[in-house]
């Protein structure tokens, strides 16, 4: 269940879209994973509804944010925070590797509309390019709730990442145009995810939007 751009302009352009695409960087391969899609960002209709609290997963916990949480529990009754949580960060990783790899289908089964035609513009420009991009996830450090909102039955839950990762461009030969292969940086993301709360048939959670 889950409910769930670079580099320099010429070297500092290209650092550029990659920074505002995925988060900044302040200072191989991603995880293969053998479930679908699916089954990462939709709910589980089996689990055993012991869930976290949100203090737990949340910089800053007020009331207000309880009340946001309590209300999204009320409208769907499956929402578990614990499978969000382990569903988002499953996400985070899933959706870099599809984005690197320019894999349109698993995107479009993540993202809402207008953030996957922006991924779409982006991958396309780096085709035109001849450049391959890799942002390989060593480690998350760092996975909490920033934010809670709820505009009728649109929930959007933002999430701060803090991972390292190697990140590096190269040509089609293989050239290392930008980066290092070695170099571990620390990179911090906020991404919110939104479901729509009246559409009680679907249970997955979108990223909708991706914050530097």
């Amino acid at each position: 269940m889950v409910e769930l751009a670079i580099y320099a302009f010429v070297a500092a352009f290209i650092f550029f879209r990659l920074y505002n695409s995925l988060g900044r960087t302040s200072g191989l391969q991603p995880n293969n994973h053998s479930q679908p899609v699916s089954i990462l960002i939709q709910e589980d209709n089996n689990h055993d509804y012991t869930d976290i609290d949100i203090e737990s997963v949340m910089e800053s916990c007020d009331d207000n944010d309880k009340s946001i949480m309590n209300t999204i529990k009320r409208k769907d009754r499956e929402f578990s925070l614990k499978y969000f949580m382990d569903g988002s960060m499953k996400a985070f990783d899933i959706i870099i590797k599809a984005f690197n790899e320019g894999n349109t289908q698993i995107l479009c089964s993540l993202l809402d509309k207008d953030l996957y035609n922006s991924f779409l513009t982006e991958i396309e420009y780096r085709k035109n390019l001849g450049q391959v991009y890799e942002d390989v996830i060593v480690s998350i450090i760092y996975h909490k709730i920033t934010k809670l909102k709820l505009s009728g039955n649109i929930a959007h839950i933002t999430v701060k990442f803090i991972s390292e990762q190697i990140n590096f461009v190269k040509d089609q030969e293989g050239n290392i145009l930008q980066g290092s292969t070695s170099k571990i940086n620390k990179i911090e993301d906020v991404w919110t995810f939104r479901k729509d709360m009246s559409l009680l048939t679907s249970k997955k959670w979108y990223l909708s939007s991706i914050q530097p």
